[in-house]
């Protein structure tokens, strides 16, 4: 999915979530949820999208497909299991459970944004849902491998 539509989405959220909950919660819901893809940029990078501030923006607003209409770019199978890594469940048990045991509404936002991010991904990538379980992507690493192998590049949202 395109980061400028998680950075919308999230914006939305976390405007309700000031209004709803506190600004600490509401800023760090929109914070989390809009930057979460920041775990992409090595793999675009090392996949043909040129380390320029204009590709950089481009590949805020394009789906893989137009990236390689632009600039060659073609994702590639993933080095390690763990890409990308903020995408999981246990990162958002990380925060969020601390946050809701302590009351502290930063953390529950973190946690927040970054499950909106994660629903908002699902079906973006390969063995969608359980892709985004870090365990889940150690135990069947060889079938994740073999399906972002098989995967083609995305052009919608």
């Amino acid at each position: 999915m395109r980061a400028s539509l998680h950075m919308a989405a999230s914006a939305v959220a976390g405007a309700a979530g000031c209004l709803a909950v506190s600004p600490g919660f509401g800023a760090s819901l929109f914070l989390s949820g809009s930057l979460l893809d920041v775990d992409h940029a090595e793999l675009f990078l090392s996949s043909g999208l040129p380390a320029t501030p204009r590709a950089m923006i481009a590949s805020l607003l394009h789906n893989e497909r137009g990236l390689g209409e632009r600039y060659g770019f073609r994702r590639r199978v993933p080095a390690g299991w763990s890409f990308p890594v903020l995408h999981s469940v246990e990162l958002i048990l990380l925060y969020g459970l601390p946050g809701l045991l302590l009351g502290d509404a930063i953390l529950t936002g973190i946690a927040a944004g970054a499950m909106l991010h994660i629903l908002m991904d699902l079906g973006n990538y390969p063995e969608s849902p359980f892709f985004f379980s870090l365990v889940w992507r150690g135990i069947a690493r060889r079938r994740l491998m073999a399906a972002w192998s098989a995967r083609e590049p995305q052009s919608g949202l």
